[in-house]
């Protein structure tokens, strides 16, 4: 379906995803035209899960980061001042975390989300509004499985209609759909980005035919991948102590909760 609005998409990976692990999400972009981040790339299943926790907290992190410059790049892309998005999986927290930063800096219209598979933290999926709903088209793809149970439990549509598709929680699977068209819900689009790039904690790269090579940091994160799951003492007092359990990642500690043992 084209939006006769114009537009500049955006397509943002979830956990464990990387340029270079994500055939099928880089060949969906390449489709529709879209820039691409990878918020978590490098962070591993545990860091990156962890992100996810502290960007729900409200924590500034090396993914929101990442994902804001590529909100702020697709937004400003002379094809279109607004936006449409495809997310899987933490790709969703990541998102809605980072639109509401950048729409403190620049107008930032949202006519179409479409979430894959989406997974978020309590805040936003349950107790919060909600995933950001898009003027013109809001979706959830949601597949089956424990995964996908347990995402669906906490991750709330909030009004946004969902959608099943016969996929486990699966990048390759659902994005499989999206390519072939065989999706339940295909996202609106436009006229492509004029300077399709990607994005990552480590810098950005081109897609419009060009190779992986870095141009810098997007966002401030630094690079290498390396991380640490610590426990950090907190306090004592006469019921016992108290600690956080967080992660460092990129130089950025993520709290995912406090415990107090006696």
């Amino acid at each position: 379906m084209a939006d006769p609005s114009g537009l500049c998409a955006l397509v943002v990976a979830g956990v464990g995803d990387t340029k270079d692990n994500s055939p099928e999400i880089l060949a969906y972009a390449e489709k529709i035209g879209a820039n691409v981040a990878f918020p978590y790339a490098n962070t591993g299943t545990i860091g990156g899960t962890l992100s996810v926790l502290g960007q729900d907290l409200g924590l500034q992190t090396s993914a929101e980061q990442v994902t804001a410059a590529a909100i702020t790049a697709s937004a400003n892309d002379p094809n279109g001042s607004k936006v449409s998005v495809v997310t899987f999986s933490g790709g969703a927290q990541s998102f809605s975390s980072a639109l509401g930063d950048v729409q403190q800096n620049i107008n930032v219209t949202l006519t179409s989300a479409v979430y894959v598979e989406p997974g978020t933290g309590l805040f936003t999926g349950l107790l919060s509004s909600g995933l950001p709903h898009g003027s013109g088209q809001s979706a959830i793809l949601r597949g089956h499985g424990f995964l996908e149970g347990l995402f669906g439990a906490i991750t709330r549509g909030h009004g946004i209609p969902k959608y099943p598709i016969g996929c486990g929680h699966d990048a390759k699977c659902a994005f499989g759909l999206l390519n072939s068209d065989t999706a339940p819900v295909q996202p609106k689009s436009a006229a492509p980005c004029s300077n399709r790039q990607g994005f990552t904690p480590n810098g950005t790269f081109p897609l419009n035919g060009g190779g992986a090579g870095g141009s810098g940091p997007a966002g401030g994160g630094s690079g290498g991948d390396w991380g640490s799951i610590f426990v950090q003492p907190f306090g004592c007092n006469e019921s016992g102590c108290s600690f956080f359990l967080g992660v460092w990642i990129y130089g950025v500690f993520d709290p995912w909760f406090y415990i107090q043992r006696k």
